[in-house]
């Protein structure tokens, strides 16, 4: 999982169309996924809840969107 959460950031971040939001919802994971995402902090906006399942993430995600 970490070298494909750092994959995914890093292939937004080469594009050239700037206009993007990334929203890393961590539903309760137990392999350092906070520390993994440390060097996007600036990047990213990373929310951590405990394990509530997809659905419950992807609602957070919805409701941290910042809609222009």
């Amino acid at each position: 999982m970490r070298s494909l959460s750092r994959e995914a950031i890093d292939s937004v971040l080469i594009q050239t169309y700037q206009d993007y939001e990334i929203i890393v919802i961590d539903d309760g994971s137990t392999d350092q996924t906070c520390q993994v995402l440390e060097p996007y902090r600036n990047k990213i906006q990373y929310f951590y809840q405990e394990n509530q399942g997809s659905a419950v993430a992807r609602n957070l995600g919805i409701k941290e969107a910042r809609v222009n």
